[in-house]
């Protein structure tokens, strides 16, 4: 199942609650070198197995295990000296042998037990606390590289092995899993020190609830394709959602509402919107659910129609996790024009598929328009990678237009005649921008023919007067 698929999930269980941003973020780990006592238990050779046998049967003397056994002497003479440096025989006369309580156990348990020290690699759970081994965790360049925000530990202190030591059973537990058949039973008796310590991470979604009523924030975790209600609930209880980056009217109402003039919002039916979403829902689940292939082929159609619907509608809500698609299905499918302004443009979002898909917009002969912005330097809302490209681009196309529209206060995509989408999601940086500040990233899409002109007409005045600015600025 997909993030997208479990913040859906995560919402739909949470009906206090309404799902308005997600991020890519990097929990904290540490990956670990850590110096253990252990004891070891492995099969004993068959030669001991039937030495100790033997001396059990009172065929204790060498002359007569060496022809009961049919054994030499050399191979004899170092199994009896690995027994008694064992203590599992001790010598009983000139030429005897005599099994010891030690030995007997091991001739029931037919495994030598042995006490050594061993250099155990795992990683460690920053917000856990816990030892846990990653697949691929990232270094935190890597981190960095993905534009990933990092969730910082709590406590903030290295684990050491002291801490170490509170957790011996959980290493045990580990230790067991990491080795082969032979240490399926081995026990940790002692955490020695840590020989190293490296920061990683462990890639996550960050998912940011608010509470319909009142202004509670939740943030939960999808983790490896699941959801993390432990890493919930130590973030909750750490307080770190100060630390996830949050914008600071994130509790408010009114960042939504606030994107329409009055008399859009009136176009919308919130209550019809709402009956349709519970529809496709509803539908969704009936698909998942189908086992006989008639129902599941019924369940879709319906899911369909309601799709359907959906588009029909003149005004309705853009979700967080919808407008990456409605941004990839714009650029892969306008025909005469297409407008996008966004504060930020990264090159997580315009990488080279991404680019490649804009080449072939303006090969079709279409307008593309792309503003972005966030303050007076006309290079700090865009990535110096991303600008070389889409200027090398524009050299290419004169129907590419890119400008600088100073701090645009919301996102904005326009795709022919087709539909508008006004929002706070940043439309062209929603990937790769470790800094961004969660909000309420949803946004309106407008489907009806006179306000997406009317939206149109809007976006090119404020586009005019936002160039003409920056540009006297400029000289």
């Amino acid at each position: 199942m997909s993030a997208v698929d479990l913040a859906q999930r995560i919402a739909a269980e949470r009906p206090d609650f309404e799902l308005i941003a997600m991020a890519d973020v990097g929990l904290p780990h540490w990956r670990l070198r850590v110096r253990c006592e252990v004891l070891a238990r492995q099969p004993i050779s068959p030669i001991e197995q039937f030495v100790l046998r033997a001396v059990k049967l009172g065929v204790n003397e060498r002359s007569d295990l060496t022809i009961m056994l049919g054994l030499d002497d050399v191979v004899l003479d170092a199994a009896v000296v690995n027994m008694l440096g064992s203590e599992w025989v001790e010598s009983a006369g000139e030429d005897a042998l005599k099994l010891t309580d030690k030995g007997a156990e091991v001739d029931t348990a037919a495994v030598r037990e042995r006490s050594e020290e061993r250099v155990i690699p795992f990683e460690y759970d920053g917000l856990l606390r816990l030892p846990t081994l990653l697949d691929l965790p990232l270094e935190p360049a890597q981190l960095a590289a993905v534009g990933a925000r990092e969730i910082p530990p709590h406590p903030v202190k290295r684990p050491d092995a002291v801490e170490l030591r509170e957790r011996i059973r959980a290493v045990e537990r580990l230790v067991r899993s990491l080795g082969d058949a032979r240490d399926r039973d081995l026990d940790v008796l002692a955490i020695k020190e840590v020989v190293r310590r490296e920061r990683v991470y462990r890639p996550a979604t960050a998912v940011l609830l608010r509470a319909r009523r009142g202004r509670d924030l939740q943030v939960t975790f999808i983790v490896d394709d699941h959801v993390s209600v432990e890493h919930e609930q130590a973030f909750a209880h750490a307080g770190l959602i100060s630390r996830l980056g949050v914008a600071r009217g994130v509790r408010s109402r009114r960042g939504l509402t606030g994107l329409l003039r009055e008399a859009t919002r009136e176009r919308h039916g919130a209550a019809r919107e709402a009956q349709v979403r519970d529809a496709i829902e509803s539908c969704r689940r009936e698909h998942a659910q189908a086992v006989d292939k008639a129902v599941g082929e019924r369940a879709e159609a319906a899911l369909r129609k309601a799709y359907r619907k959906l588009r029909d509608l003149d005004v309705r809500v853009v979700e967080c996790h919808e407008h990456a698609p409605l941004v990839e299905v714009a650029i892969r499918a306008a025909r005469e024009r297409l407008s996008i302004v966004t504060p930020r443009i990264t090159d997580g979002v315009l990488d080279r598929d991404t680019l490649r898909s804009l080449r072939k917009l303006l090969d079709r002969g279409a307008e593309l328009r792309i503003g972005y912005g966030i303050g007076r330097d006309p290079t700090a809302g865009i990535d110096p990678s991303t600008r070389e490209e889409l200027e090398a681009i524009r050299r290419d196309y004169p129907n590419l237009r890119i400008a600088h529209l100073g701090a645009p206060k919301h996102s904005a995509l326009i795709r022919d005649d087709q539909f508008a989408i006004i929002t706070n999601f940043p439309l062209l940086a929603y990937r790769g921008d470790p800094k961004r500040a969660l909000s309420d990233e949803r946004g309106w899409l407008l489907a009806a023919p006179d306000l997406v002109r009317e939206q149109s007409a809007q976006l090119e005045r404020e586009w005019e007067r936002a160039t003409l600015r920056w540009t006297a600025a400029a000289r």
